[in-house]
């Protein structure tokens, strides 16, 4: 059984097709600082910025809170952005 190492493209539609449940009562951040953040990484990836510079920005994103608001569920953006880690401390492979 061989592991399958990820390529950019995996990664950015990973990163295109990620839900995250809505909460209105539960520790959420803000829907549009996810986003934009989700799109600046996506577009490092297509532009082949360094692993370590992408892994930086994974490790220190950091989002608002979003009070009196509906936001992304915190717990699954993080886990999310553990999985973007992980996969990114694998040797990844250039975009196709």
């Amino acid at each position: 059984m061989s592991n399958v190492v990820p390529s950019r493209d995996d990664l950015i539609a990973q990163i295109q097709q990620s839900k995250f449940s809505i909460t209105k009562f539960r520790e959420r951040y803000n829907v549009d600082d996810v986003d934009d953040f989700l799109d600046l990484i996506v577009q490092k990836l297509q532009h082949d910025a360094p692993k370590a510079e992408l892994l930086e920005l994974l490790k220190t994103a950091k989002f608002r809170t979003a009070s009196f608001h509906i936001g992304y569920l915190a717990k699954r953006v993080d886990a999310f952005i553990l999985l973007l880690q992980s996969s990114l401390s694998e040797e990844i492979e250039p975009r196709r």
